[in-house]
């Protein structure tokens, strides 16, 4: 499970009933992570699909002010390819100091 791969499980033919327990508990925690991680890789991509075909440029900046997505209309109309920007401060990269806030 530390390397990510929340579908192992442990085994369930084990004694004293302790450690069955914990097995257990491990095993259903290991169910939900997956579960949790499969969703979240569906919403990561409905929303890139859907920022990548609107209409209008488009850039994602995150609580901390950072840029993590920039879309394909953005990038086409103001002719920048904007993959430097990912991770970026907006104010250090966005060449309009009127959209700072």
């Amino acid at each position: 499970m530390l390397e990510g791969d929340y579908s192992r499980k442990a085994s369930n033919n084990v004694e004293p009933a302790s450690v069955l327990r914990l097995n257990l508990a491990m095993n259903r925690l290991s169910q939900s992570v997956n579960m949790i991680t499969k969703s979240y890789a569906m919403q990561q991509d409905s929303m890139a699909t859907l920022t990548e075909n609107i209409g209008n440029g488009l850039i994602v900046i995150d609580g901390n002010g950072r840029i993590s997505h920039v879309n394909k209309t953005y990038k086409e109309t103001f002719k920048t390819g904007a993959e430097h920007w990912i991770n970026a401060r907006y104010q250090s990269v966005i060449p309009y100091p009127e959209v700072f806030i």
